[in-house]
């Protein structure tokens, strides 16, 4: 199969160029050129699979022998979930009772207690493939809030064909964790990269050099963020994972997911499986930076300031896969139509960078709102949560589940038979130990990987001044640290 971008339905690339480049060219975003329908009787012979053998069967439909011979497929995908140390890649808990069951999926049993890992492992180890295979060397750059930074590091460490580099804001914009976790992974190949600013100025030089066709040619640079259709492609799995632990083969039943959402590429991926034929419902759940809720009920999206909240990872005003879950809406309204669907779509993403605003007529924000529900809800919201969950179910939530929890008990009394809410927990209470301490009054048990990362040595860079400003900074070390590698592997 083929991928093409959001926003030119004429590209055309293989999976490995797709996953090499992150961005498409043009400024798109990777998609597969058409979605494959999975039936019934499908659905019940994988209801019984491990975790790496039902993502070997997903990605199966995506990729030919041409793209990874399946032998090859099926060990990297084993591989990938190999540092997953609890033996289990996302163990499904039921936290209720009777009258509110909830199952909550916990993706984040892997190396960095984040739901990243599975979808970055992934990447990490195909990237690995290629690389090896062709004998070439990337650079991978990122910037992030929250999770994407070590997990991405992680997956990448010690491998001698990338340079990586991560933006991270300085100041109070991730948890003390989190930070403790990005200022300890650098060293060797990973540059861990302080710079004043939220989110979106983050984002900012990561797009100019992207943007810059002459400095990816130089750098190879790619992107493993959300951006990456191997993370969109490896995050379709855990829905038919959770689905199947809340109805195991059965029929005529239906899973509604409540999604934490910052970019929306675990709600990309939802919609992606919807459409596979996964039957759910999904709710994309925003903290107070509820542009994307407001968009979904109005029509309208329009950025706004980030607002700082107890959930940082997802303190996001401009959710970039936003343009999938437009292609996406565009694409299955317009009967399975590349073309006008990529016409709709960089029409509104031109539209939006030019002015700042998407409006939908009233046939999209229909069609959107068939497609998905949205809802956000307020620091004060989710500190309750957490302690009512603790209080009389004794689970410990971190504050992103917490925010699609605090939705998912609104939503559980309106459950239809065969319906059953699924909450996708995609960070451990550690990574915000600070908060969940203070918010519950009880003291967490060490974790051995925090106590570990404690004793080691600060290993981050710092840049001056704000991040929407720091291209130049960014570009001179990219450059500097490909020579240096270079002259390494000579």
């Amino acid at each position: 199969m083929k991928f093409l971008s959001t926003r030119d339905a004429s590209v055309r690339d293989s999976f490995e160029r797709a996953l090499l480049l992150g961005y498409a060219l043009g400024g798109g975003l990777y998609m597969p050129e058409t979605i494959p329908s999975v039936s019934a009787s499908t659905l019940q012979q994988w209801s019984t699979l491990s975790f790496p053998d039902l993502a070997f069967e997903i990605f199966s439909l995506f990729l030919s022998e041409d793209d990874i011979p399946a032998t090859e497929l099926r060990a990297l995908l084993h591989r990938s979930f190999s540092r997953f140390p609890d033996g289990e890649v996302a163990p499904v808990a039921t936290v209720g009772d009777a009258s509110t069951p909830i199952a909550v999926t916990e993706l984040y049993h892997g190396p960095t207690l984040a739901f990243k890992d599975i979808g970055l492992q992934i990447v990490g180890n195909f990237l690995q493939h290629y690389l090896q295979k062709n004998n070439d060397t990337i650079s991978i750059l990122i910037a992030t809030t929250g999770d994407t930074g070590t997990a991405a590091a992680e997956a990448c460490r010690g491998q001698r064909n990338i340079n990586f580099f991560c933006l991270y804001p300085t100041g109070n914009r991730c948890s003390p964790v989190q930070y403790l976790q990005m200022t300890r992974c650098g060293g060797d190949n990973i540059r861990m990269i302080a710079v004043d600013g939220d989110g979106d100025e983050l984002d900012v030089p990561v797009k100019q050099l992207f943007k810059d066709q002459q400095f990816r040619d130089v750098t190879k640079l790619c992107c493993i963020n959300s951006v990456n259709i191997g993370r969109v492609l490896a995050q379709t799995v855990h829905y038919f994972w959770s689905h199947f632990r809340l109805h195991g083969n059965r029929s005529n039943c239906q899973s509604i997911f409540a999604v934490p959402s910052g970019a929306l590429g675990n709600v990309a991926a939802a919609l992606l499986a919807k459409h596979m034929g996964l039957p759910c419902q999904i709710t994309a759940c925003n903290n107070s930076n509820g542009q994307f809720a407001h968009f979904v009920l109005s029509g309208l999206f329009r950025a706004a300031p980030v607002v700082g909240t107890v959930a940082p990872a997802m303190d996001q005003s401009f959710p970039y896969n936003i343009e999938r879950v437009l292609y996406l809406i565009a694409y299955f309204s317009r009967a399975r139509d590349t073309g006008a669907a990529t016409t709709l779509c960089r029409q509104w993403m031109e539209h939006y960078e030019e002015h700042g605003v998407i409006e939908l007529a009233e046939e999209w924000q229909s069609s959107l709102r068939e497609e998905l529900f949205s809802a956000s809800v307020s620091d004060d919201d989710i500190t309750a949560t957490v302690r009512h969950v603790h209080a009389r179910f004794h689970y410990v939530l971190d504050p992103h589940t917490a925010v699609a929890f605090t939705v998912a008990l609104r939503l559980a009394p309106t459950l239809a038979s065969g319906q059953k809410l699924c909450v996708i927990s995609t960070a451990s209470p550690y990574k915000c130990l600070h908060y969940v301490e203070q918010t519950l009054g009880v003291a967490l048990p060490p974790h051995p990987l925090l106590t570990r990362l404690a004793t080691e040595p600060d290993r981050s860079i710092a840049f001056s001044g704000r991040a929407k400003d720091c291209e130049p900074q960014l570009r001179s070390l990219i450059l500097s640290s490909i020579s240096t590698t270079t002259e390494s592997r000579l």
